[in-house]
C-alpha cells in the first residue's frame, strides 16, 4: 500500500470537520497505527493473486488458479530441461510417487498465483 492510498483511505475514514482543520493529522502514521493493531504480529499480510508471469519457476510450492480446476497448490517442474522447455509443467505431488503434471494442463489455464502461507506454530509456540 503506498503512502498516496494510506492518506486517502485515513482521510476517507477520519471523521470529517476534525482531520481536515488539523494540519498536525498525520494520515500515514494513522494509517499504519491502525494497520500494525489489525494484523497480529509474526503474521505476514499477502498481498493477494498475483500475475503468473511473476510466478517463480525454481521449485518453489505456490498456489496457482487455474481456469479448469481452481486453485491448486503446485510447482514448476522443468524435468532437467530448463523453465521454457516444451516438458516444463506444474506439477502436483502426493509427498510418495510425484511429482505429477497437473492434469488438463495447456499453456494459458494458469490464471495467478500467490505464495502460500507460513506453517502454523507447534502448539505451545507463538
Amino acid at each position: 500500500m503506498t503512502n498516496q492510498e494510506i492518506k486517502k483511505m485515513a482521510k476517507d475514514y477520519w471523521l470529517p470537520g476534525k482531520r481536515n482543520n488539523d494540519p498536525s493529522f498525520d494520515e500515514v502514521g494513522f494509517a499504519r497505527a491502525i494497520l500494525s493493531r489489525a494484523i497480529p504480529e509474526g503474521h505476514v499480510v499477502v498481498p493477494g493473486w498475483l500475475p503468473i508471469e511473476s510466478a517463480p519457476k525454481d521449485g518453489t510450492t505456490i498456489l496457482v488458479f487455474f481456469r479448469q480446476h481452481g486453485w491448486m497448490s503446485v510447482e514448476w517442474n522443468d524435468i532437467d530441461q530448463g523453465p521454457d522447455s516444451e516438458f516444463a509443467h506444474w506439477h502436483v505431488t502426493d509427498h510418495k510417487f510425484g511429482p505429477f503434471p497437473v492434469r488438463g494442463y495447456c499453456d494459458g489455464d494458469d490464471l495467478a498465483w500467490m505464495p502460500l502461507p507460513a506453517a502454523p506454530a507447534p502448539e505451545g509456540e507463538a
